[in-house]
């Protein structure tokens, strides 16, 4: 790599020596060089004018802000008053003839003494004459690009091609200079105080491209920093006397329009996908003791519910200072409300079902402790009569048992106490002796 490198440039060095010693390269680069001198005096002229006849015109420098138009307007109006009589189409456009004339009615200028327009005149007629000189220059240098750079004159014409490897200083320092400053040749600073800026303020020589003025104006940038690409590729190609003919500078300006062409297409068209199909199958819900508990765990609270309500009519209540509402809590009369689970576990329904069958097994049931506290009680009350005497009875015993189960059984405890006396009186006449 490093060896091909030091053979371009030698081989480049060669070309530049070669091309510096040819009398007509030499003639180009010096007309090229004179050309910007006369583009600098010429607006150094219109500078002086432009000085000298704001006292008749002031607002004249805003409106035209071309130098040779403005120079040529000058000159025609000279020290008139009444613009209106003043022919001015062949220099400027309908609707700028109009601003200058309801303008110069309402200026705020007054007339020059005959020495002071005779030299405004006499620079007019200068830089009339420099613009010619120029042209006759840059006509010239056209004519002889299709010889010296014949792929630049390809892509952006020989007028442009010429200015470039002018200002430049030469087509071999052309050729190393990167893109992004070839973009920037021949740019001019415009004060443009009271109209908007210029959107193509970023170019130089580029903007007078007839590929940049056919675009759109919202894609002119870009497509001036396309043609500043290409035209480094063929001012390299030139500087190697390559491509003689022009071919690849024509390659490169076909690249450019078939770019500015893609650019310009419409976007494709959005298709429009179609909605999927909606998944009614019913999904698997999640069950089990351990979910039943997690529920439970972070369920609403019957006190979270009533905090959450709003009484119609009724002022809400604040807890302090902190803005917070207590909702119905306040107009319940409680806080601590009492929270009802009316559902059974099923441990708890198991083990009713259990004792039930025990009962059941043992010959209890609650038709037979109605009887058997019936007849219980009428043998106390006959016991009471016979003996004339009072009985206490506890105050803690009832009729009623309540169990942990649902529902209430009957049970009388002096049955169970008279039935296992009689068990025990059975088996002592059986024969069973029981030790003391």
């Amino acid at each position: 790599n490093n060896n091909n490198r030091e053979k371009h440039i030698k081989k480049l060095n060669k070309i530049e020596s070669l091309l510096e010693e040819d009398p007509e390269y030499k003639l180009i680069v010096e007309c090229n060089s004179l050309l910007i001198e006369v583009s600098n005096e010429i607006s150094k002229i219109h500078k002086f004018i432009r000085d000298h006849y704001a006292i008749k015109f002031p607002e004249l420098e805003s409106l035209v802000l071309n130098a040779l138009d403005y120079a040529r307007v000058v000159k025609r109006i000279a020290n008139e008053t009444n613009v209106t009589a003043i022919n001015l189409s062949d220099i400027l456009p309908q609707a700028t003839i109009m601003v200058v004339t309801v303008t110069a009615s309402n200026t705020i200028g007054k007339k020059l003494t005959d020495e002071q327009i005779n030299r405004v005149i006499e620079g007019c007629d200068e830089a009339l004459e420099l613009e010619q000189i120029r042209h006759q220059i840059l006509t010239y240098i056209e004519s002889r690009m299709s010889f010296i750079a014949p792929n630049v004159s390809a892509i952006v014409g020989s007028s442009i091609a010429a200015q470039l490897i002018g200002a430049a200083g030469g087509l071999v320092t052309l050729s190393r200079m990167p893109a992004s400053n070839v973009q920037l040749l021949g740019i001019r600073k415009k004060n443009m105080a009271g109209f908007a800026n210029n959107s193509m303020m970023h170019s130089g020589f580029m903007r007078d491209c007839d590929l940049v003025n056919l675009c759109p104006p919202n894609l002119r940038i870009r497509t001036c920093r396309l043609i500043s690409t290409k035209c480094t590729l063929a001012a390299r190609i030139d500087s190697y006397h390559e491509s003689i003919d022009g071919e690849q500078g024509r390659k490169l300006r076909a690249e450019i329009e078939k770019k500015i062409e893609k650019w310009q297409e419409p976007p494709p068209p959005k298709m429009i996908k179609p909605l999927t199909a909606p998944d009614d199958k019913p999904r698997k819900k999640r069950g089990g003791r351990r979910f039943r508990k997690l529920k439970e765990k972070y369920a609403m609270t019957e006190l979270r519910k009533y905090a959450n309500r709003i009484g119609f009519g009724i002022t809400e209540e604040t807890f302090r200072d902190t803005g917070k509402g207590l909702g119905m809590l306040g107009s319940t009369g409680k806080l601590r409300l009492l929270v009802s689970n009316n559902k059974i576990s099923k441990a708890t329904t198991k083990r009713y079902k259990h004792l039930n069958n025990n009962n059941n097994n043992n010959g209890i049931t609650t038709n037979n402790l109605k009887k058997n506290n019936n007849n219980n009680n009428n043998n106390s009350n006959n016991n009471n009569l016979q003996s004339g005497l009072a009985t206490t009875i506890s105050g803690f015993t009832t009729n009623i048992a309540f169990t942990p189960m649902q529902g209430i059984d009957l049970a009388n405890p002096q049955f169970l106490i008279n039935n296992k006396n009689k068990n025990n009186n059975k088996s002592n006449n059986s024969g069973i002796k029981t030790s003391n």
